[in-house]
């Protein structure tokens, strides 16, 4: 997997700039790989296809996210050795360290997931009982017969996740499933520049679409965050 040229995922496509960030190993200088140097019309192409997708995305029943979730969990479950030593090759840390860290990001995961179903999508139907108590003139909310009230939390549409080097997968994972288990969609640049870790971040995209994230949803842009980050703000 070292030593590539690797693209970036936008709509679910690959996409490729003019120009290339070189990423070599904090630890012996092997080259990591050749990633795509983003600029700012790459990040708006990204934030359009997200928004193309959120309007399908977020009217997906809760349950078929917490399943999609899950399995992304399970997948880094499988992986977890795996993904750990790309971790430790281009962020420096031991394996105890990556290892962990990796074990941190399925935490994530299943607690987003738990926590969705535990609250039923966030979703509260809730029945206010009648009344027949005398008010005063000019009371708000004067007694009457029972209501029923529905309260919801709605997907906010797209978010930005400018993910930081020292924890590339663990906050990187827990950002965007925080996002993208609750209906949003999710534009995702790692590291780009010092301390580049945008081989962890494509490893996180890989897992999420083998997961059943649909194209769109889920957009891993690298580049400069002078460029890239700033138009996803």
């Amino acid at each position: 997997m070292l030593g590539k040229r690797f693209p970036m995922y936008i709509g679910g496509k690959e996409v490729y700039a003019n120009e290339e960030l070189v990423e070599y190993s904090p630890i012996d200088k092997r080259l990591i790989g050749r990633f795509q140097k983003g600029k700012r019309e790459h990040a708006q192409q990204a934030i359009d296809a997200a928004l193309a997708a959120f309007s399908e995305w977020k009217e997906k029943d809760y349950k078929e996210r917490v399943a999609i979730f899950r399995k992304a969990a399970d997948i880094f479950a499988r992986e977890k050795f795996n993904v750990a030593a790309i971790l430790s090759i281009e962020n420096g840390k031991t394996r105890y360290e990556s290892v962990g860290e990796v074990d941190e990001a399925i935490d994530f995961l299943r607690y987003y997931a738990l926590e969705m179903e535990r609250n039923k999508g966030y979703i509260r139907r809730v029945k206010l009982p009648g009344s027949s108590a005398k008010v005063h003139a000019g009371f708000q909310g004067a007694p009457g017969k029972e209501e029923q009230v529905t309260i919801a939390m709605k997907p906010y549409g797209v978010f930005g996740v400018i993910a930081p080097f020292n924890f590339p997968i663990s906050i990187s994972v827990g950002m965007s499933t925080g996002a993208l288990i609750t209906g949003n969609t999710v534009v995702f640049k790692p590291s780009s520049t010092d301390n580049m870790s945008m081989l962890t971040g494509l490893k996180i995209y890989e897992i999420f679409k083998e997961a059943g994230v649909p194209d769109g949803v889920f957009n891993y842009i690298t580049g400069p965050g002078s460029e890239v980050g700033m138009r996803s703000l």
